[in-house]
């Protein structure tokens, strides 16, 4: 049995008024120490690679308005896991190269390695009560250094926190075959708050749930896969995620892109 404790730590957040894009948490998990601050303008995001947290602390017009983006990873065949593996469990080292972005490598020597490169941009500058508005972009690169065909399942978790904590309303919309935009809204003291989330290609399956239904289920120690709830569902503390599934040939890679 897979045992790993994390701490949650939730912070209370601002309305940002008017349309607001993107909210960050933060989330509080044990951690190997490894962090960094992705900054442009007067919004700021923290990661720390070796955090089961992963992506916290999203400031967006003075707010902080993200407790988690994170990711897990399950081999299928051959020699399925027996888990979901959070990629902090496999973290190889990240880069810096900018004030705003940052690139993680992640994996299993001789099975598969992942790489994710984060990048940080302030659309519109603000302050609490003002409009404001920032995106991460994240490009994601998935490995088979297997020498085999490799079939595996890789998953996206995401706990945003707007305006007051327990009130918010998520959704995860389809185009028909695949999940691949996700929203999050509260009514915020000056207008409606939103974090959107958009994936391509989208993922054959999501979930959106109730704090914290998925992140327990990632870290239960067996196999499990989202159920494709992904109505809206709310108000609360709310939790959504995203679970590709592919089938690589050796030497072969898939790639993912996401905006927050």
């Amino acid at each position: 049995m897979k045992t790993k404790t994390v701490s949650f730590k939730h912070i209370t957040r601002i309305a940002l008024c008017g349309l607001a894009v993107l909210a960050l948490v933060q989330v509080q998990a044990q951690a190997n120490g490894v962090g960094y601050t992705l900054v442009d303008g007067t919004s700021s995001a923290a990661y720390d690679p070796a955090s089961v947290g992963g992506m916290t602390d999203w400031i967006v017009g003075g707010a902080d308005h993200l407790v988690s983006q994170a990711f897990w990873v399950r081999v299928d065949a051959p020699n399925a896991d027996p888990w979901e593996t959070s990629l902090a469990d496999i973290y190889l080292g990240s880069s810096q190269g900018a004030a705003n972005a940052v690139s993680s490598s992640f994996g299993v020597g001789g099975m598969y390695s992942i790489d994710i490169d984060y990048t940080l941009t302030e659309l519109t500058a603000g302050s609490l009560g003002s409009i404001s508005s920032a995106q991460i972009l994240e490009s994601i690169t998935i490995n088979n250094d297997s020498g085999a065909e490799l079939s595996l399942s890789f998953f996206q978790y995401n706990n945003f926190d707007l305006a007051t904590p327990g009130g918010d309303y998520t959704r995860i919309l389809d185009d028909g075959s695949t999940y691949n935009v996700a929203q999050q809204t509260e009514p915020g003291v000056s207008g409606l708050e939103e974090a959107a989330v958009s994936v391509s290609p989208g993922s054959v399956r999501a979930q959106v749930a109730y704090y914290d239904t998925i992140l327990a289920m990632l870290e239960d120690g067996d196999v499990d896969d989202l159920n494709n709830s992904t109505g809206t569902l709310g108000p609360g503390n709310m939790e959504f995620a995203f679970q590709w599934q592919y089938t690589i040939a050796a030497g072969g890679s898939e790639a993912i892109s996401k905006v927050k």
